[in-house]
């Protein structure tokens, strides 16, 4: 059993060790969080180990462009789920989105406007006002929050030689700042030598 800094107590074991896995990637990266911000990434780490694959193969940019015609219960949940899918997919797998630069600011993009739209609807629903700031800093700090989640992913999810050698060869080829700071969490100092042979 876990009990958060708000009180929260945490039985379930996916629950608590998410707990402990988001607060030392939090302080590994020196980014601060809301308590609920903090609930909020390990209700979603939780909720993601049941997904159905097909739930991450969506095209998420229409499904943004037709939240805006539901009803607010309904625009609520849907832009709840175009957002936490690529928080998701972009901290967890961010290897496979790397992959692909414009991907990455695809699932950037679409994240912070569904949490912002999120927190908008939030705001003016008084039932849903208390999480307009959750979904604000969701919004807002998207980047860090997948660097947080990308950090538990190399260090918890898929930690080993052959996933930070991957980062280390991306990082040679494209000098990608990201993979600069998964590098340094993971011990290794991103450097160009003299020598071009690796």
């Amino acid at each position: 059993m876990t009990e958060t800094p708000d009180g929260r107590v945490l039985n379930e074991p996916p629950a608590a060790a998410f707990f402990e896995f988001v607060r030392t990637a939090l302080g590994t990266h020196g980014v601060t969080a809301s308590p609920e911000a903090e609930h909020y990434l390990v209700n979603l780490l939780a909720g993601f180990l049941r997904a159905r694959p097909e739930r991450f193969a969506r095209a998420l940019g229409p499904e943004l462009l037709a939240a805006s015609r539901l009803d607010p219960v309904h625009r609520s949940a849907r832009l709840r789920d175009v957002g936490d899918t690529p928080l998701f997919l972009a901290g967890i797998f961010l290897d496979h989105i790397e992959a692909k630069p414009a991907a990455t600011e695809y699932y950037f993009s679409i994240g912070r406007t569904a949490y912002g739209r999120l927190a908008d609807l939030a705001a003016a629903n008084g039932a849903l006002a208390v999480h307009a700031p959750t979904f604000a800093e969701l919004s807002g700090r998207f980047v860090d929050f997948v660097r947080v989640l990308s950090s538990i992913a190399d260090r918890e999810l898929f930690s080993g030689s052959e996933r930070l050698m991957a980062v280390y060869r991306r990082w040679l080829a494209t000098g990608n700042p990201r993979d600069a700071s998964r590098l340094v969490v993971q011990g290794v100092i991103p450097a160009i030598s003299g020598n071009t042979s690796h």
